[in-house]
Order: C-alpha cells, then sequence, then structure tokens
C-alpha cells in the first residue's frame, strides 16, 4: 500500500490549525493595544506639547474669589420698645465690571465703562460722581470682582430717573446699603457707642466635594465703643459670600459650590426705661456730672447719664477729632469711668461698719464744736459752729464731719477696710461695658500712693469720703440700693434679652446677688430711717428733695478737691424711693458745684419729676442757706 505523505492524520491537522489560530489572535491583540498607547501618546504630546502653554496660561490667570454679602446689624431697643439704634436702608449706584465686560478686551471694557460713567454724570445723576476717572481705573486693574460704587445715597429723584432707563443699561444698577440710625440721637449716647466701618476676619465654608475653611477680610459695620462694640459679635450677625472664579483681568467667569447667605444680627433689648432716660440726659443739660438709676430689686440699670454729651446722629470723623480736644471730656463715661471722691455719701458706710462692730450704738453721743483736731490739724464740720450734741440718726441727717471722724478713728482702718470692699469700693461692679474700679482705703493704697503707711489722719479723711478714697457713679448707686433692699448687693447689668428677628429669645440676664453686706438688718433698720430723716428732718441737708414729692431716704455729699487757688466741689447726692416700698437707687454727682443739697439735689429733683410727671408744684419753704453737704 502506497505511503501518501501529503495526508496528515485528522488529529495532527487539528493541532496545527489551533497553533496558526492563537498566533493570529496575539497578533491582533498586539495591534490592538499599540494601537491604544499610540492614540495615548499622541495625544499626550498634543496637550503637553501643543496646548501645554495655553492650560498653563489659563491655570495661571484664573482665580477663586470671594463677594461679600453683608448682614443686616441687630437693633437695640429700651426696655418699654423704644428704638435706640436702628437701620436706615442708603441707594447707592453701582457698576458691575463681570456683567460689562466686552469681548474684544480690557480696553474696549474699560473704555466701555467710563463712557458709562460719564453718561451717567451728565445725563441722569447730573452731579460728579464719587469716583474720579484716575481712581476707576485704579480700580479696574486691581479688583474687577467688586461692584464700583459711583454714588452713594441717592436721592428719590436720582433713583427714579436711574429706573427710566429702558432699557437698563448692563451692569448698572441701584444697590442697597444699610447704615447705622438713631431715632433720639443724643440719647443714652454714652452706652449705645458708635460704629464704623472696618475690615472684618470672616470664615465661610466651602461647600463642595472637599470641605475647606477659608478666611477671608470683609469691610462691614461694626462697633467702636459701647454696647455696639461690647455685644458686636450678637449684633453683626453673619456675613454671606458668593465663591467666584476669575481671570486675571478680573472679570467672573463662573460661580463655584460653597456660597453662603448672610445672617442678620441678633436684637438687644435694655433695661432702660426711655423716660427715665430722657429725663436724666435733660436734667444734666449744661453741667458735667453724671446720673444712675437702678432697679434696687435686681440691680438693672434704669438711667445712666453722662453729661456733657454727643450726638450719635450727626457724629463723623471730624467731629469726633474734636470732641476727644474738648476741655469738657464730651465722650467721656462719667457715669462708669469718672473716680470720685465721694464725700459724705459714704457715711451711711462709716456708720454700718462701726456699728456692726459695736464701736458705737444708735444713742451714743458726740459734741460737735465745728471741728476734729488731728494733731494739729482742725478738720471742719459744714456747719462752722457745730452741732452741739448729735447722735446717729442726726449725724447723719445734718452730715456731721466730726461725728464721723470720731466713729471713723474708733473703728479704724480694719474695721472700714472690710466693709468698703463689701460693699463694692475697689473692684468692677461686673457690669457689661468696662468701668473704674474706683480707690478703697488700704495700706497698700497709701504705699502706692504716698510711699508710706497709713496713718490716723488717712483714716479720718476716708471716714468723711475725703483723701484716698474713690467711687463711680454706679458704684454709689449699687451700695445705696443695697442699704435700701436689705444688704444685697447686686451685680448691675444694661442687657435684659437678647432676640432674633422674629423675637425669639436667644439669650436672657438674671438677677446675681454679689455679696451681701456684712451687717445685720437692725442696723441697716437703724441707718435707713438716718436717711429718712436726711430728707424730712428739720435744718437736715437734703430737705430740697421734698419738692419731688416722691417719699425719698437720702445723703448728700461735698468733696474738695484740688489744692488752691485751684480747688474745687464735686457734689454728690444719692437716695432712694418711693417709701416705704422703695424700687428704685439713684446716685448723682455734679463737677464744680457749690453743695449737694444746693447744686446736686435739684438735678435730681428735676429729673424724678419728669420720669414720673409730676405736675404739681411743692409750695413748703426750703431755707436753702442752711442746706449743706
Amino acid at each position: 500500500m502506497p505511503n501518501d505523505s501529503s495526508k496528515q492524520p485528522p488529529q495532527a491537522r487539528t493541532r496545527g490549525q489551533v497553533r496558526r489560530l492563537r498566533q493570529l489572535r496575539v497578533l491582533i491583540l498586539a495591534f490592538l493595544l499599540t494601537s491604544l498607547v499610540a492614540a495615548l501618546l499622541g495625544r499626550l504630546a498634543m496637550v503637553t506639547l501643543v496646548a501645554g502653554k495655553d492650560y498653563e496660561l489659563r491655570t495661571r490667570t484664573q482665580a477663586r474669589r470671594i463677594v461679600v454679602k453683608n448682614p443686616v446689624r441687630g437693633q437695640i431697643f429700651s426696655r418699654d420698645g423704644k428704638l435706640l439704634a436702628g437701620n436706615r436702608c442708603h441707594y447707592d449706584l453701582t457698576m458691575h465690571p463681570s456683567l460689562m465686560r466686552d469681548p474684544r478686551g480690557y480696553t474696549w471694557t474699560s473704555t466701555y465703562m467710563l463712557n458709562t460713567a460719564t453718561f451717567l454724570e451728565e445725563r441722569i445723576v447730573r452731579r460728579p460722581s464719587q469716583v474720579n476717572i484716575e481712581a476707576l481705573r485704579e480700580r479696574m486693574r486691581k479688583d474687577m470682582a467688586q461692584p464700583i460704587v459711583l454714588y452713594k445715597d441717592l436721592t428719590p429723584e436720582e433713583v427714579a430717573r436711574v429706573q427710566e432707563l429702558t432699557p437698563p443699561i448692563p451692569g448698572v444698577e441701584v444697590t442697597p446699603r444699610i447704615e447705622r440710625e438713631y431715632p433720639e440721637p443724643s440719647l443714652a449716647t454714652h452706652l449705645i457707642g458708635n460704629v464704623g466701618w472696618r475690615w472684618r476676619k470672616t470664615t465661610i465654608q466651602q461647600l463642595s466635594r472637599q470641605d475647606t475653611l477659608r478666611t477671608f477680610f470683609s469691610k462691614e459695620l461694626l462697633g467702636n465703643s459701647g454696647l455696639e462694640k461690647r455685644f458686636n459679635d450678637d449684633l453683626a450677625g453673619q456675613t454671606g459670600a458668593d465663591l467666584v472664579l476669575t481671570d486675571s483681568v478680573g472679570f467672573v467667569r463662573e460661580r463655584l459650590p460653597g456660597s453662603r447667605m448672610p445672617v442678620d444680627g441678633f436684637d438687644l433689648w435694655l433695661t432702660l426705661d426711655s423716660a427715665a432716660q430722657q429725663a436724666a440726659e435733660e436734667a444734666l443739660l449744661g453741667k458735667c456730672g453724671a446720673l444712675v438709676a437702678l432697679d434696687l430689686k435686681t440691680g438693672a440699670v434704669l438711667a445712666m447719664a453722662s453729661a456733657p454729651t454727643y450726638d450719635l446722629g450727626t457724629l463723623s470723623h471730624a467731629q469726633y477729632q474734636a470732641l476727644l480736644e474738648n476741655k469738657e471730656l464730651p465722650l467721656f463715661n462719667r457715669a462708669l469711668q469718672g473716680r470720685y471722691m465721694p464725700g459724705s455719701i459714704i457715711k451711711p458706710l462709716v456708720a454700718l461698719a462701726c456699728l456692726e462692730k459695736h464701736f458705737i450704738t444708735r444713742d451714743d453721743l458726740y459734741d460737735c464744736t465745728g471741728f476734729h483736731l488731728i494733731g494739729n490739724r482742725k478738720i471742719h464740720c459744714a456747719r462752722r459752729w457745730g452741732h452741739g450734741y448729735v447722735n446717729l440718726t442726726k449725724a447723719i441727717a445734718v452730715s456731721c464731719n466730726p461725728y464721723f471722724i470720731h466713729i471713723g478713728l474708733r473703728g479704724g482702718l480694719n474695721t472700714l477696710e472690710p466693709f468698703f470692699r463689701a460693699a463694692g469700693l475697689g473692684e468692677s461692679t461686673g457690669i457689661e461695658l468696662p468701668d473704674s474700679k474706683g480707690l478703697c482705703p488700704s495700706n497698700e493704697t497709701a504705699r502706692l500712693r504716698w510711699n508710706r503707711r497709713w496713718l490716723a489722719s488717712d483714716t479720718a479723711y476716708a471716714s468723711i469720703g475725703q483723701g484716698a478714697i474713690e467711687v463711680t457713679p454706679l458704684q454709689a448707686a449699687v451700695y445705696t440700693a443695697a442699704i435700701a433692699n436689705g444688704g444685697d448687693l447686686m451685680r448691675p447689668y444694661l442687657v435684659q434679652r437678647i432676640t432674633t428677628k422674629d423675637g425669639n429669645t436667644v439669650k436672657e440676664t438674671a438677677p446675681v446677688v454679689r455679696r451681701r453686706l456684712p451687717v445685720s438688718s437692725q442696723y441697716l433698720a437703724m441707718v435707713q430711717k438716718a436717711m429718712v430723716q436726711t430728707v424730712e428732718g428739720r435744718g437736715a441737708s437734703a430737705t430740697s428733695l421734698k419738692r419731688a414729692t416722691i417719699p425719698l431716704a437720702a445723703k448728700t455729699g461735698t468733696a474738695e478737691v484740688g489744692t488752691p487757688p485751684n480747688r474745687y466741689k464735686n457734689t454728690w447726692i444719692v437716695c432712694y424711693g418711693p417709701l416705704p416700698n422703695p424700687t428704685f437707687a439713684v446716685a448723682c454727682v455734679i463737677e464744680h458745684g457749690q453743695s449737694g443739697g444746693k447744686t446736686t439735689a435739684p438735678v435730681v429733683v428735676a429729673f424724678l419729676r419728669q420720669w414720673f410727671h409730676i405736675q404739681t408744684i411743692f409750695d413748703e419753704d426750703i431755707d436753702e442757706s442752711q442746706l449743706v453737704d
């Protein structure tokens, strides 16, 4: 049988075919992979070599910018709902460079904007723009993302003319702006304080795939002084912003995720009674001094006035500089920062300290001869010929200096200093605004002031409110309230509550008892009765307070300041009422006066009569020549 080598077994033929098929598949796969890699390499080469410079330029010439949205500042109200500091909407005419962009380039855009500004100045608004051509060009070079203000405070007629543009000019609009407004511009000026446009550091959370915290500075209306400054974070609200992408010129290319709407500020509701505050301001007109009225049970400030004052509604930078140079210091809040020797209004505290330590009793008699001798020096009484024999009640009523020097020396500094400190001397009252600590008599005070030890003569002078002892009007009102309410030294406060715009309470202030006067109720009652006699007693120092026709307890005071020939007097009165269930305490000081009874008592009478709308005329004769201290 012949051998046919051209014919292979079926099994052999099948293996060969499989081998060739595999080879074909490998070749096809290699071709595809090679083509894909070649395409990728080609694209990479094109991006890198051909378009790389363009991408690099676009990366360098764009930036993320923040366009600020300011919130509406919170308002300030009195306890009875009177608006003390509000907001008023002003209208500005602005241009938005991003909406006025000419596709032909920056030069065309700037020319168009300048022509638009000229057109608005000559044909629409008809008054010079607040931005001149040079300033406009400079602004366009530096920041094209932010709007450019051409005119501030448009009148209603100007707003109407701008809105009559048909069709409107792209990128030109009337923009509202919120400014502070004071319906009663001279009321509670020192307490409210002023505001100004300043740069504020703010943060914004970008709401994108990767949350990042952005920090920026924005020019916002912020508090410079007073409650506006102290509660600025509550009043200012939270700044909003748009995140935008700009090109190298500054035009907005697109808006980015992460914008935040502004959150309006909270409102402050004060403890001030608007009628009481108005009465206090008017009673102090033409004088240098301060008046403070407190709710003696809670410490809430009902009125706090300092004179002279100024007008918040018309305050400008030039006026502020003039106020700084004014010798009468109208910017100085005398009620909180004024440090005055208290004179005889300190005598109730001296009496309480000595009663509690049993150095005197109510009925102990002292023979006032018109002076008290300290070494070779005479310290005179207000009544130079003396009061004769006086007990505690009469000594307070007629304000007898020798009596209080006598009991002060008996008690000594170790008795007086702890009681003075318990009454709040030498420390802040804790009110929301910065206040002076005053000066409490002590060995440390003598060392710092005179570089020597404390002497008996220092105790003598401190016992009548002279020498190394100083209080603020607020401190005097606080300890007077403590005497009246049974011994509780309250923390005074000005802000009753903080609310949202829709009236929801965010924070509310509760009364706080700082401490109790370290004295028993029976001794407090003795001093309270003596302070009633200061008003009601014959020949007493505060009988002119009866003209207020409100039952009061009081103490007057006169402190001599300076050295001859520039010596003068600061005059005081503290009181509380209406009796027998008092609700308020008042302290008032007038600089360069005659005496507490002659100078300061009439101011308090005027204050009380206006506050309580008292119209009747008190016709009892009062011999003002007998009023002292």
